[in-house]
């Protein structure tokens, strides 16, 4: 029997256009739900990148080695949601909100 991953890789996901955003919204939940709960939940409370406090009370981006477990989740599940829309989504539609 397929995994709950393999299936949801075998869905094509719906290319955004004018008239079926509400389709297409419903459809990438969905999907990025059965990739991983913690994927949805990137899309919906967002995702920075971890941080931490300096010598005089600065915060600055933590340095990639000193990431928890935690934080690389939270980085991986982002990443794959994020993936999962930039294929449902053309060039120009893209160009809108990439950064």
């Amino acid at each position: 029997m397929e995994t709950m991953k393999e299936l949801v890789a075998l869905q094509k996901p719906v290319m955004l256009d004018e008239g079926n955003f509400g389709h297409w919204k419903a459809r990438m939940r969905h999907i990025i739900r059965g990739i991983d709960e913690d994927a949805w939940t990137a899309v919906e409370q967002g995702w920075t990148a971890p941080t931490m406090v300096m010598e005089h009370k600065t915060i600055a981006a933590k340095p990639k080695e000193r990431w928890t477990d935690a934080d690389k989740a939270a980085s991986k599940f982002n990443s794959k949601a994020l993936t999962t829309i930039f294929f449902a989504v053309d060039l120009d539609q893209l160009k809108l909100f990439k950064d």
